[in-house]
């Protein structure tokens, strides 16, 4: 019981990181895709906030590694609920 129960929040809380860096990609990278320039940076004067095409890399690769872990673990966790391991005959 006790080990589904950290099994399920690993799951839980990996798809909540993926989540969480799957926006910070949306808001730091992707709005901006077509404002990069050569050097890889954005700077937008109503938010005087500079850019930079690398936070792509970091929070994309975040992302996929938390979901990645998320659905080992929700493969693992529903395949241990439903096959059980036979009882030796003592």
């Amino acid at each position: 019981m006790r080990r589904s129960l950290v099994g399920w929040s690993v799951v839980v809380v990996s798809l909540g990181l993926a989540l969480v860096f799957g926006v910070l990609y949306h808001a730091m990278y992707w709005r901006w895709r077509g404002c990069f320039d050569d050097a890889g940076r954005c700077f937008v004067p109503g938010h005087g906030v500079v850019y930079h095409a690398q936070s792509g890399v970091v929070y994309l690769s975040l992302t996929l590694v938390c979901a990645g872990l998320a659905l080992i673990g929700f493969v693992l966790m529903a395949r241990s609920r439903t096959v059980k391991a036979p009882r030796p005959d003592l």
